[in-house]
């Protein structure tokens, strides 16, 4: 798995050690404070995150989710990995896997030419990390682990097609960065013509 450093076990899903992950993945021990600009040339992730799984939590994107949750008839039952990378592949997204699998091949591709891929808008997730539930990133994960976060680093134009593909699972999908962690949501059934001009990534 490339580049990628241990991180400690997250038996409940921590909305700020979400936001601060990309930092910690680069090495970093400690939690920090972000304050530049997305227009700056820097490092950042974007995290898609099941309404219904948000809405355990405090704060304001768990009061958000919790509002959304209360629109769907019965609770949803968190995707598995298998359903989450299948959705991706269905959006016709690729990226770099900061994962590992264990008995599932990986049927999520590489990019194989960022600068035609950024000129050609595919659909590019840069890196990819599978955020499953009682299980530390650094673990392989199955196909049948529950999926409780996908986060992205440096996501090309793959990221809305992604929310849009995760929303598809019934859920809908909170997404928010590790930069001003506004939130964005994709309702299931919403598509990206509903969504391109007001999405922020």
């Amino acid at each position: 798995m490339q580049g990628q450093t241990t991180a400690e076990a997250r038996p409940t899903l921590d909305t700020k050690r979400l936001t601060l992950m990309s930092v910690r993945l680069r090495g970093h021990s400690g939690f920090v404070t972000v304050s530049f600009v997305k227009s700056a040339a820097v490092s950042w992730s974007l995290f898609l995150v099941p309404a219904h799984r948000l809405a355990q939590e405090h704060g304001r994107l768990g009061e958000l989710a919790a509002q959304l949750a209360d629109l769907t008839a019965e609770p949803m039952r968190l995707p598995t990995v298998e359903q989450v990378l299948a959705a991706l592949v269905s959006a016709d997204c690729h990226g770099d896997a900061w994962y590992r699998l264990e008995g599932l091949e990986n049927p999520l591709p590489r990019c194989l030419d960022y600068a035609r891929c950024d000129a050609e808008k595919g659909h590019d997730l840069g890196e990819v990390s599978l955020h499953c539930r009682q299980r530390d990133l650094a673990e392989p994960v199955h196909r049948d682990d529950l999926v409780e976060c996908v986060s992205m680093r440096k996501p090309r134009a793959g990221a809305l097609p992604a929310a849009i593909a995760l929303a598809g699972l019934g859920d809908p999908a909170i997404a928010f960065d590790d930069i001003d962690g506004e939130p964005f949501v994709v309702m299931p059934g919403q598509r990206a013509g509903d969504l391109t001009a007001t999405w922020p990534w």
